[in-house]
């Protein structure tokens, strides 16, 4: 019997969020991506495009509307990102990071038709 190590590492994962939504996001039954994470190692393969068409796909089986994230205001690769997912900005949140004051531009997109929702 041979005996094989084999490493296994995660190279993405996302989680959704069911609740309300802040201010800005419109929608009866809106889902926050809570997290998207793409290990550097796997850029530029194509795995965010895949895992992004998977979390669109279980919001929109699940029945929301909308979908609505928040990225850090200097994050400008996860911004173009979404932009081409069809999020569009439609506001902020403010916060702090230890004595830092931190901004996160909130970004939604409308489900089934890929254009943002009415304010």
């Amino acid at each position: 019997m041979t005996t094989r190590n084999i490493e296994i590492r995660r190279a993405a994962y996302a989680q959704l969020r069911r609740g309300s939504a802040p201010a800005g996001i419109a929608a009866q039954r809106p889902i926050e991506i809570q997290r998207f994470y793409v290990d550097t190692s796997a850029h530029g393969r194509g795995l965010a495009h895949e895992l992004m068409r998977h979390v669109l796909a279980r919001a929109e089986e699940a029945g929301n509307d909308v979908v609505w994230l928040g990225v850090w205001e200097s994050n400008a690769r996860a911004q173009a990102f979404y932009r081409k997912w069809g999020f569009e900005v439609v506001g902020e949140h403010a916060f702090r990071l230890g004595e830092d004051p931190q901004r996160d531009l909130l970004m939604r997109r409308l489900l089934n038709t890929g254009r943002a929702a009415a304010s």
